[in-house]
Formats: structure tokens, C-alpha cells, sequence
């Protein structure tokens, strides 16, 4: 975040690039302002694992939670909760489901 020269005395407020606002104070003369406030980061889409499980999830606000399904060959449903650029499990599991497996190559037999 950027901020320009500051007399002694006086502040300012800059808005981060995604969410949060900083106040940067010039209190003493030749160092570098006190900053209150915080700069926090949206989530990106991706997958989180839980239990052998890969969860994806679309981008998320920072702070928002999403409810998803377990994916194909697991049973149940997570609620996801983005945190300032990562995503947790915040509550729920994953059971694998026996069976054969989802995925791979089939040949025709015959």
C-alpha cells in the first residue's frame, strides 16, 4: 500500500487492494509512520483435503463460509471458511464410500 509524505501531525488513510484500510500517523520527524489497520486477501478457487478427501471451492470473500458436498466416493458435507487467503474446514467430514474406484480407463471386453 502505498502513501505519500507526511508532515508531523498528520495522518492519512489508504485502502488495500482487496479488503481492510490502513492509517499511517507521522509522530516524529525523519521516521517512518505508525500504521494501524489491517490488509487482508480474498480466497482463490481451489481444493482443500480433508479426510483423503479434495474438496474444491469457488473464490471466496474473505471471512464468507460456503457449504459443498464431499466429492465422488465420499459421503457428506463440509462448510468452508476463507481466512485472509486460505481456506479451512471449519465444520463437517468426509467418509469414503466403498466401492470401485470413480476414476480410470475402461476397456470394452469382448
Amino acid at each position: 500500500v502505498e502513501y505519500r509524505q507526511l508532515q508531523v501531525g498528520e495522518s492519512m488513510s489508504s485502502q488495500c487492494p482487496e479488503v481492510g484500510v490502513l492509517e499511517f500517523s507521522c509522530k516524529t520527524a525523519g521516521l517512518l509512520p505508525e500504521v494501524t489497520g489491517e490488509c487482508v486477501r480474498h480466497c482463490d478457487a481451489g481444493t482443500v483435503a480433508r479426510a483423503g478427501a479434495l474438496i474444491a471451492h469457488p473464490r471466496l470473500e474473505h471471512n464468507a463460509q460456503i457449504t459443498v458436498e464431499c466429492p465422488l466416493g465420499f459421503q457428506g458435507e463440509v462448510t468452508l471458511l476463507c481466512d485472509n487467503a486460505i481456506t479451512t474446514v471449519a465444520t463437517g467430514t468426509c467418509e469414503s464410500q466403498p466401492g470401485c474406484a470413480a476414476t480410470g480407463l475402461a476397456s470394452e471386453v469382448v
